[in-house]
């Protein structure tokens, strides 16, 4: 796999994080009667969430020397 691959698969696996996420009550779910806390959670949950799965998308496969 190629670095573009990686890339996407990366972001491909960090946004089916997030549903996980809320189904297992890790990320609250978004609706209109939020404070400012658990929205500023959400964001922050995302964007870590993208971040250390483009992260870890980096790194190319061992054999691909």
């Amino acid at each position: 796999m190629l670095y573009p691959t990686h890339k996407r698969f990366g972001i491909l696996w960090g946004l089916i994080t997030f549903p996980i996420g809320v189904f297992l009550g890790l990320i609250p779910i978004i609706s209109f009667e939020m404070d400012a806390q658990e929205v500023f959670m959400v964001i922050i949950c995302v964007f870590i969430g993208m971040r250390g799965a483009l992260f870890g998308a980096e790194f190319p496969d061992s054999g691909a020397f």
